[in-house]
């Protein structure tokens, strides 16, 4: 018997080494290629980051769930995290809260709902990290979101809204509040600074809309007749329409706001509104402070009721705004920014009180992607690989840190590892949770990493692996059939 355990034991020993070398020469051809970054949405302090296989990321502040369920409990998420969700084709970022828009046109929610953001019907102060489909929308092919307002976009043409709306920003066509009873009772204020509509709602009188953009406080939509269209808070983004309307609080009724004819992209920052054109230019109007729409000087504000073209941006293939800075992206790779730098937004090493008046070329080059949040920038280039600065207090920068004040005037690369999601060779876990490392407290005093947790095959955070699962069904067998030949 012990010259059969041996022999057999030799005998598995020569499979095992075969089975190995076969498993990781499958697992290499098999295997797909690192999913690349697509998109990414920057809201008041988080990043959402949409990949090519339809999964989602986060990181930045945390406090209501924004990031998902695998930062649940951080109040800051340093390093990108995986969302589980899949079959994403668009996501968009509000102030802490999170959308996704999936394939399927249904759009999903997670994050905070203190003004009904979330589309559920409720309104609490409560964290919902899980991601939660949005009922009564379907067959969607846009998204939005700023601040507390979410809006999205229908393949019909109609657009639907929903969060907060003490001016009218949802569009539901109902009466606002008068502005003098808001001022004179503190009753009628806390009442008019808690509007909100926590339901999805079609907004009125507008059709055959191509574009949308929240803006917070307001809302634009672009048709396909090259109009521009405005509901909500009484501004100069309304055009001169906003004089006609001086008293008001705004208005729940889209008004037609600019007819500007080769509009290929619309914008929105804190008051402003910038359009791109078919022929690569660059036009705004609104409330121009810290020089953004290139007209207004230092400290000083002008209101500017028609588009202006911005000077100096040519062959600009997109735009980002942010709250009170812009940036440009042209066809030759390069960002622009401009507007406030005060937290370091516009990437040129300083950060100052003084803006930056005319666009500066931020030192990066092959940009494919760029996008602002409130106070920073981020873009990805050709490479796959991210790029931020600005604003850094929460870790929205992604480069693994964070702290009070803490500001970026230069870009920083994001730090994450997409091809952490492949698993390789046979002694591969057969569930990988690769967001467990990169999770990292903001208190100074956290000494451990939270593990990630766990859930079904089901669940896009877990990967599994069928060929090595096959290669240890084969070994099993094998072994089995051996040992039973050696009659031992």
């Amino acid at each position: 018997m012990g010259a059969h355990m041996f022999n057999v034991f030799r005998i598995l020993s020569c499979l095992m080494a075969i089975l190995f070398f076969v498993d990781s020469m499958l697992m290499t051809a098999l295997a797909s290629p690192s999913p690349m970054p697509v998109k990414v949405a920057a809201g008041n302090a988080h990043v959402l980051l949409l990949t090519s296989d339809g999964s989602v990321w986060a990181w930045g502040s945390n406090d209501y769930g924004e990031c998902g369920p695998y930062a649940d409990g951080l109040d800051t998420v340093l390093k990108p995290v995986r969302v589980p969700i899949s079959g994403v084709k668009d996501v968009a970022a509000g102030h802490c809260f999170s959308m996704a828009l999936k394939n399927d046109g249904t759009v999903w929610v997670w994050g905070s709902n203190d003004f009904g953001q979330l589309g559920l019907g409720t309104v609490d102060n409560e964290s919902h990290p899980e991601p939660i489909q949005v009922k009564g929308l379907t067959d969607i092919m846009a998204i939005d979101a700023r601040s507390e307002l979410a809006v999205a976009l229908g393949r019909d043409g109609t657009v639907w809204a929903w969060g907060q709306n003490d001016h009218g920003q949802v569009g539901d066509g109902g009466p606002l509040a008068d502005p003098k009873a808001v001022m004179s009772s503190p009753e009628e204020w806390n009442k008019w600074v808690s509007a909100n509509i926590s339901v999805p709602t079609k907004v009125v009188d507008l059709s055959g809309v191509d574009s949308i953009v929240s803006g917070g406080s307001f809302a634009l939509a672009l048709k396909d007749d090259g109009s521009v269209w405005y509901w909500g808070q009484n501004s100069s983004v309304m055009g001169d329409r906003s004089l006609s309307l001086s008293g008001s609080i705004g208005t729940s009724r889209p008004i037609l706001a600019q007819t500007v004819d080769g509009i290929r992209d619309i914008g929105a920052g804190s008051g402003f509104a910038l359009i791109l054109k078919d022929d690569g230019t660059v036009w705004g109007w609104g409330t121009d402070g810290d020089g953004i729409l290139g007209k207004s000087t230092n400290q000083s504000y002008v209101l500017i009721y028609d588009p202006v073209r911005m000077p100096s941006l040519s062959n600009i293939r997109s735009i980002a705004p942010g709250a009170n800075h812009g940036a440009a992206l042209d066809g030759d790779g390069n960002v622009w920014t401009w507007g406030s730098n005060y937290k370091g937004q516009i990437g040129n090493g300083k950060v100052s009180n003084d803006p930056q008046l005319t666009p500066y070329k931020v030192p990066i080059s092959n940009v494919k992607f760029i996008e602002s949040g409130t106070l920073f920038t981020v873009a990805i280039t050709d490479d796959g690989s991210i790029w931020a600065w600005g604003f850094d207090e929460r870790g929205q920068l992604g480069d693994g840190s964070a702290g009070e004040g803490l500001c970026r005037p230069a870009p920083v690369k994001v730090q994450m590892d997409l091809s952490r999601q492949q698993l390789t060779g046979p002694c591969a876990s057969l569930m990988a949770t690769p967001h467990a490392s990169d999770v990292v407290l903001s208190t100074p005093s956290a000494t451990g990493v939270p593990s990630a947790p766990s859930g079904s095959s089901a669940d896009p955070g877990i990967l599994t692996a069928p060929e090595t699962m096959f290669s240890v069904a084969a070994f099993a067998g094998i072994a089995i059939y051996l040992i039973k030949k050696s009659k031992w």
